[in-house]
């Protein structure tokens, strides 16, 4: 069912009245028609919605099945005939479609004997995938005209000029895979080792870099340039050197501008590599910018919108914009489409939540100041329930879960609650926080824990965790790729935000 929703989505009403080729689309009494229908207007989601209304309830599976594998096969076979000539030409994704298209009518026009048909084709052809680029597509088309220009013409010149263009796309389609590959295999290692790597695992990289870069004079395709723009500053935001990563992010973004290719996708991630670099150099001011350009060019249905909100979000949070971060919040609860994005991006928004309704309840934001819609009212079980992944993540974010469970559990004055979960929190502390990566989420549990014996008084328990906010200062936070989610609030102001609430709580005036 998920594969004709996504069909269904892709051929609408409108573009199958310019192909004419599902008659029985045509005929409003059809089983097929009204299954289309059912599925373009969202009645009809899964197969027991489809039983429902097909057979009320009563006809088998088997013969639903049947009927979908028709439709499925009819819109697959549809696609091959949507109109996208003219201008959508402009557009790199729509050319690359009409593009394949016609490679695959060559390839049966060539099967069938139709050899003229499908060579004055594959020039015209040629010529659009020459001009986006797509590597493979050319290196395919030249191949095609080399031999027929070798065996089936007289026709020296065009033989020649054809083979140099099929010679140099071999070679381009080659580099192509290889940093694609490198690409691919930097980030899997690096998300696999959160302790770190050797050294040979950087110095391989960092001489497959010069590599490319060398590449980069000769070659001069956008998907090669684009992986190896990539390729480095991955490299650079990884081991934080985030002057060279701003520099080749922006190379990467005027490669393209010099090139006057429309690419979203080229834009989008290298400017968010860009946005990071000037985020994690604590650039708040220009990395929303760039996040918000990102914004413009970005559907919002899809997961690149909700991450790039996660990004903002974490800007405002760091330059104390809270309001800001509010309203960045509701827009992505506003959305439709948020409960069926990615899970962990989910999960991760309902964390920042908790954080936000915290900052509320201690008067650090005012919801009535913001045009955005207010957000739901905050209930901690529902909080709990909204986050199983990432709090059976013991080393990761649910160290961001514990520390905001804890913290509203004092802002809430369910001093029994807490008493109960301290054995708990002190044993995790033990069990899973003894590394370095941890070293600073240890002590701000270690001074979480310390809250009942103060008495929950705030010069009190600043007097029994002096030793670990110390501990913080000499481990400052460092904001990183890797930590983004990890403190939310870094543990220093959020620190003087629970000495706040204390106070509060207390009647003392805030020092």
């Amino acid at each position: 069912m998920e594969h004709l929703i996504s069909l269904t989505d892709l051929l609408t009403r409108q573009k199958l009245h310019q192909i004419n080729i599902i008659d029985e689309l045509n005929n409003p009494n059809n089983k097929m028609t009204i299954l289309y229908d059912a599925i373009a207007s969202g009645e009809v989601k899964t197969d027991h919605d489809a039983l429902a209304l097909m057979y009320n309830g009563n006809g088998k599976l088997g013969t639903l099945n049947r009927l979908k594998n028709r439709l499925y096969k009819r819109l697959l076979n549809s696609i091959f005939f949507i109109d996208q000539s003219g201008p959508n030409y402009k557009d790199i994704f729509e050319a690359g479609k009409n593009s394949y298209k016609n490679y695959a009518a060559i390839k049966i026009l060539l099967a069938n004997r139709k050899r003229l048909v499908a060579i004055d084709l594959a020039k015209k052809t040629l010529k659009v995938t020459s001009k986006f680029e797509f590597t493979d597509l050319n290196y395919l088309l030249s191949s095609i005209l080399t031999t027929h220009f070798a065996s089936y013409t007289s026709n020296l010149k065009k033989y020649k000029s054809y083979r140099k263009k099929r010679d140099y796309y071999l070679k381009a389609l080659s580099a192509e895979q290889e940093v694609e590959e490198l690409y691919g295999y930097f980030g899997l290692t690096m998300m696999k080792n959160k302790t770190g790597v050797d050294s040979k695992f950087t110095e391989f990289h960092l001489q497959k870099i010069k590599e490319m870069r060398l590449l980069q004079k000769s070659i001069k395709t956008t998907r090669f340039n684009l992986y190896t723009f990539l390729y480095q500053a991955n490299y650079y935001l990884e081991f934080s050197n985030y002057k060279s990563l701003i520099e080749v992010a922006q190379e990467g973004i005027a490669f393209y501008k010099k090139k006057g290719i429309k690419s979203v996708d080229a834009d989008y991630t290298l400017r968010t590599r860009e946005a990071l670099g000037q985020f994690l150099s604590n650039n708040y001011a220009e990395a929303q910018n760039l996040f918000k350009k990102n914004l413009e060019i970005t559907d919002p249905r899809t997961s690149n919108w909700f991450s790039t909100y996660n990004y903002l979000f974490a800007t405002y949070i760091n330059s104390e914009l809270y309001l800001k971060a509010y309203e960045a919040l509701s827009i992505v609860f506003s959305k439709e489409e948020f409960e069926s994005t990615l899970p962990l991006l989910v999960q991760l928004f309902k964390i920042k939540e908790a954080y936000i309704h915290f900052l509320v309840e201690l008067g650090k934001i005012d919801p009535e100041k913001s045009d955005q819609e207010p957000l739901r009212p905050f209930r901690l079980n529902r909080f709990l329930n909204d986050v199983p992944t990432y709090s059976k993540d013991k080393r990761g974010v649910n160290i961001s879960i514990l520390i905001i469970q804890m913290i509203l559990l004092v802002q809430n004055k369910k001093h029994g609650q807490i008493i109960d979960r301290l054995d708990a929190l002190n044993m995790y502390s033990h069990r899973y926080l003894r590394s370095d990566h941890t070293f600073r989420s240890n002590c701000f549990i270690k001074m979480l824990t310390k809250l009942p014996d103060a008495d929950y008084h705030p010069i009190r328990w600043h007097r029994y965790v002096e030793k670990y906010r110390k501990r913080l200062d000499e481990h400052p936070f460092e904001l990183s790729y890797h930590n983004l989610d990890l403190e939310v609030i870094p543990f220093e102001t959020l620190y003087d935000l629970v000495i706040e609430m204390l106070e509060q709580q207390k009647g003392i005036a805030s020092t």
